[in-house]
């Protein structure tokens, strides 16, 4: 059974993954106050999950270095 949090089909097993897809969606929708704000969360996550654990198994500073170039570039294109 999935949780109520979850998108149907795909199941997240960490609170990244929905932080990841809800930064993804505000930037679709130009939200970019709230992006910024769900970056700075995804940060926090990294930052501690590095101290506690040495480092996650996937490569979460590639995933955060994407989310800031894209948070940027759409903040750009939305000037123009």
């Amino acid at each position: 059974m999935l949780a109520s949090h979850t998108m149907p089909g795909r199941p997240s097993r960490r609170v990244s993954d929905a932080v990841m897809r809800s930064f993804d969606y505000a930037c679709t929708m130009r939200d970019f106050r709230t992006a910024a704000l769900l970056l700075e969360v995804l940060e926090d996550i990294h930052r501690r999950s590095v101290s506690r654990f040495g480092g996650d198994r996937r490569k979460d500073d590639d995933g955060l270095s994407d989310a800031s170039a894209r948070l940027q570039r759409a903040r750009r294109e939305a000037v123009v």
